[in-house]
């Protein structure tokens, strides 16, 4: 117990200590002369830490409008395997071409943003080395003069022997840079942070921007899918019932015509023979009808399907999906398209019927 109580003492002791530290940067940083160098100096370490700060933002939207676009690529991209019949532009492609452009466009927006805080990082890191060498040059020139100052005044200690053997290497003269430099490096210095204070108002504008965006074509392109999935859905449903209506018409017309030929066997007369033969013609022609509708039935039920699932899959699209590499095979069979298969297909008694033999392409 008394460990941890000494623990948490000691710790509480460092973060007094770091707030000492940092209160003491910050009068040193309050205290320092506008135009001085320290200050300048100081200025551009701080801005060099915003103007990075924005360059993280600013790549973070970009990853994640980025994720959206390469979505809705993929939707669109299996909204092309479509059927013939069901591949005309519609509100879910509109849609999904204006989320298309306008995510371009902020992914524009973003690399020209970040590429001039790039510019701001580089010269903020020029002018920082600049003011630094300098800074550090003009410290060692009044260490160098403090010094010689000692050394003329005379020390109570005498001073070993320089080994002139060892110490060949000359001492290097400080260079320092004149008026006209400092001065037009300050007036750089100052020029590059005010422009510099303008980056993090521009970045919150343009991520606010590029974020409402963003949330209003993607939702409006979820909305349109949820909408057109619905519309499939009731089609289907009732292509389905209109197919089973048809199916059981037909039945009950090829059963009546079978009946009728039949009679033709039997009948006796040429009049009775004649409307009997009539009837037969009409049911032949009501049976070719029936099979040709059950067809275009079929033909449309397909279609629906097939588009009806592709518009699901595009609904379940995420990032990961769309981050993956196209495969070769194709879409799998859905319960609905198995569904529609079994409605299209049918028996074996309705294949063939007196002659009148009917097979669908399945």
């Amino acid at each position: 117990m008394c460990a941890v109580f000494l623990q948490q003492l000691l710790i509480a002791e460092v973060i007094n200590e770091a707030q000492r530290s940092i209160k003491d940067i910050e009068e040193a940083i309050t205290q320092a002369q506008p135009g001085s160098r320290a200050c300048d100096e100081t200025r551009s370490i701080l801005w060099l830490a915003q103007v990075e700060g924005c360059q993280t933002r600013l790549v973070h939207m970009r990853y994640a409008r980025f994720a959206d676009l390469k979505v809705c690529e993929k939707r669109l991209q299996l909204r092309e395997r479509r059927p013939p019949r069901e591949n005309f532009r519609d509100a879910v492609e509109e849609a999904l071409d204006r989320e298309r452009a306008v995510l371009e466009r902020s992914r524009q927006d973003l690399l020209a943003l970040e590429a001039e805080a790039q510019q701001f990082h580089t010269d903020l890191q020029a002018m920082r080395a600049e003011l630094s060498r300098d800074t550090g040059a003009r410290r060692l020139q009044v260490e160098s003069e403090l010094a010689q100052m000692r050394m003329a005044t005379g020390a109570s200690v005498s001073l070993p022997e320089v080994d002139k053997k060892n110490n060949t290497q000359p001492h290097q003269a400080i260079k320092l840079l004149s008026e006209e430099e400092a001065k037009s490096l300050k007036q750089r210095s100052v020029s590059v942070i005010r422009k510099a204070k303008e980056l993090p108002d521009r970045v919150d504008v343009t991520i606010g921007r590029i974020r409402q965006e963003a949330h209003q074509c993607t939702h409006r392109s979820a909305r349109q899918l949820g909408a057109k999935t619905r519309e499939l859905g009731e089609f289907k449903k009732m292509l389905e019932e209109n197919i089973r209506g048809v199916d059981a018409t037909l039945t009950q017309a090829r059963q009546a015509l079978s009946k009728e030929e039949g009679r033709l066997e039997t009948v006796m007369g040429d009049k009775a023979l004649q409307e009997t033969q009539e009837r037969v013609n009409d049911l032949t022609a009501m049976v070719q009808e029936l099979q040709d509708s059950y067809k275009a039935l079929v033909e449309e039920l397909r279609c629906k399907v097939s588009a009806l699932d592709i518009d699901n899959s595009c609904r379940r699209v995420t990032p990961q999906v769309a981050a993956e590499p196209p495969k070769k095979i194709g879409l799998q069979q859905s319960a609905s398209a198995r569904h529609a298969q079994r409605l299209i297909l049918p028996s074996r008694g309705e294949q063939s019927s007196r002659g009148h033999a009917f097979v669908l392409c399945a």
